[in-house]
């Protein structure tokens, strides 16, 4: 495994030009329990590297938030 990216939350920037992601995205389908929403990156995006690096099938990306756990997904193209 290697660390692509890592940031605190005092890092989150919320909100959307002029929407909240929850508000914006409820308007287009149903969020249910559990649902999580990746907005954006801090610095270090991978179209900026140079080379530029991008998710490939086969890839894991984890979120974990402290006290509550690890979410851990397996990119895939279709």
């Amino acid at each position: 495994m290697r660390v692509a990216q890592y940031f605190e939350a005092g890092e989150v920037r919320i909100g959307l030009v002029g929407e909240e992601p929850v508000s914006f995205l409820s308007r287009h389908f149903t969020l249910q329990p559990g649902d999580v929403i990746l907005t954006g990156t801090p610095s270090g995006v991978g179209a900026f590297r140079n080379p530029p690096v991008y998710l490939r099938s086969g890839d894991e990306v984890s979120v974990t938030i402290e006290g509550i756990g690890t979410l851990t997904n397996r990119f895939r193209t279709v």
